[in-house]
């Protein structure tokens, strides 16, 4: 979805589909951009929405279950961050891990 480097630092945010029908929201933050907000230079955090919550996801796409929704998201979202706001605006949780350290 995104990567960029700059004199901040990389920032990387990937969403994928797994094998087993859930959506995985991925994001690698590292130097000086990081350390600004946490203090350290390293940020990674993953998102897993199970197949329920895909499914809620494609329903609030207006998508079936034959529209590619990988393109669909990068068409309508333009960051990571509008994806995480639709989902918590419609109450899709899934789990979520994150790392914060050097």
């Amino acid at each position: 979805m995104t990567s960029r480097q700059d004199a901040d630092g990389m920032m990387l945010r990937t969403v994928t589909l797994t094998e087993d029908g859930q959506l995985r929201i991925e994001g690698h933050d590292l130097g000086a951009g990081v350390e600004k907000v946490f203090h350290y230079s390293e940020y990674e955090y993953e998102r897993r929405l199970s197949p329920d919550d895909v499914a809620r996801l494609r329903e609030l796409l207006d998508l079936t279950d034959e529209d590619d929704l990988l393109a669909t998201i990068s068409a309508r979202f333009d960051s990571n961050h509008a994806l995480e706001q639709f989902l918590t605006d419609n109450g899709i949780k899934g789990s979520f891990w994150n790392r914060i350290g050097d």
